[in-house]
């Protein structure tokens, strides 16, 4: 694992979920060698230590459940254990794309822009509702293990099943997306 990673990020008084957690997601150098990943990662373990590491746990701790991939259910149907490959089972690239971009469309906020068919925008951030501030994102303030953890795994799993161009091309507009997204909550959560 390169050392510019490790360096980047406070791992004082982390708990063990998210220690192993991490360091499985910085084990592959070629994804680590994107900054839009360690940036999101960044942003990530600051908003959980905003949290002070709380991982609540119940039903109500996750995001909601309309939409979301079957890989959630399976990883926290197993341990929540985060493992450097995606399971078997896991669909294809193209198919886990459209899951996780219909869940995603859900558990964003309402004021978001979206396509016609519901899909949240990933572009041209200039004009959206932001500037009422922190209650906009209180949607995301799910901390823990079924907290924005679930969302990194999906993209972490997605990148791994992702082989052509279009496919990476598709994960990458999703990662800038959660990147976006994190660091929105992180600069609203005190």
């Amino acid at each position: 694992m390169p050392v510019h990673v490790l360096e980047a990020v406070n791992q004082e008084g982390w708990p063990k979920w998210l220690s192993l957690a991490y360091d499985v997601f910085v084990e592959d150098e070629k994804l680590v060698s994107n900054p839009t990943w360690v940036g999101a990662l960044k942003e990530w373990v600051d908003v959980e230590r905003k949290f002070q590491f709380e991982n609540p746990k119940g039903t109500k701790a996750f995001f909601p459940s309309l939409g979301r991939p079957a890989l959630v259910q399976w990883w926290s149907q197993n341990g929540k254990v985060v493992k450097a490959s995606p399971p078997k089972d896991m669909v294809d690239a193209q198919t886990f794309g459209k899951q996780w971009w219909d869940w995603w469309s859900v558990i964003n906020p309402e004021w978001r822009r979206r396509d016609g068919a519901g899909r949240v925008i990933s572009d041209g951030y200039e004009g959206e509702k932001e500037e009422k501030g922190k209650e906009l994102w209180e949607s995301f303030k799910k901390p823990g293990e079924c907290g924005m953890l679930t969302v990194l795994l999906c993209l972490f799993y997605w990148y791994q099943q992702a082989k052509t161009e279009e496919e990476r091309a598709e994960w990458m507009i999703a990662l800038k997306d959660v990147a976006w997204v994190l660091e929105r909550v992180n600069r609203n959560t005190k």
